[in-house]
């Protein structure tokens, strides 16, 4: 629940720290760090896990949110936007006229689509990677630790080429060619018993997931009306969250 919360409140925080000829970059540096802490984690866990249990792992990673929370408290934050409009309404009512205007809009209601069919479709292939490489690849833990990493090596990748665009500029074409990349490489995985062959095409599963999602972000909080933004960014992280769920069900 709190992280549901916390999501979308996170993306609409960021239009008031950086301007808006830098979200890309702003949201490819979160995903850079994001994805290292993918490595430099469980590095930092494993030795802390050995030598003092998971209940100290734990503690320490419990420690580490708090000191986050005292750097968002320290952050100042000008309110550059203002909220038009009643204020006493409904949370059903905003709610609504968010999912309108989501639809509505000409640039984010395709978009949405795109992400939707992404979450549903192409994410669950992270979830259901264990069974995949015990069938399909007759691989153990280490097998699939490869397969994650190579997931991560690709985001880091693509994370590290968005960030050095200055504007979206063409950043809707790149969007729909990862997407496109995407299908070739989700059909060639389907094909194969081979790991190295796996591995090579997780790396580029990395790649395009990391394309997709910051693209969808940047796009969607360089469009969006400051009043709608958290409404949006709400809506996307239901998708984002849900969508995988849903499709490892299916």
């Amino acid at each position: 629940i709190f992280s549901s919360i916390t999501l979308p409140a996170s993306h609409a925080l960021v239009p008031s720290l950086v301007p808006s000829d830098r979200l890309t970059t702003a949201f490819a540096v979160n995903a850079i760090t994001f994805n290292l802490s993918r490595f430099l984690g469980p590095m930092l866990a494993g030795p802390l896990i050995v030598a003092w249990g998971t209940g100290p792992a734990i503690a320490t990673n419990a420690i580490g949110i708090f000191g986050f929370i005292v750097l968002l408290l320290m952050m100042q934050v000008e309110e550059t936007e203002v909220r038009s409009g009643k204020h006493d309404r409904r949370v059903t009512q905003e709610i609504a006229d968010g999912v309108r205007y989501t639809v509505q809009h000409p640039g984010i209601g395709p978009m949405m689509v795109m992400v939707t069919v992404v979450s549903v479709i192409c994410f669950p292939l992270i979830q259901l990677m264990p069974g995949f490489v015990a069938e399909v690849f007759n691989g153990g833990p280490d097998a699939l630790a490869w397969m994650i990493a190579a997931v991560g090596i690709g985001a880091m990748i693509q994370s590290a080429y968005l960030a050095q665009r200055a504007s979206v500029h063409g950043l809707t074409n790149w969007v729909v060619l990862n997407l496109l990349v995407a299908a070739v490489v989700f059909s060639s995985f389907l094909l194969t018993s081979q790991m190295w062959v796996g591995l090579i095409l997780m790396l580029i599963v990395g790649f395009t997931f990391v394309g997709n999602r910051i693209g969808a972000q940047s796009l969607f909080q360089h469009a969006t009306a400051g009043e709608m933004r958290g409404r949006v960014s709400s809506l996307y992280g239901m998708i984002f969250q849900a969508g995988p769920a849903i499709g490892s069900l299916a």
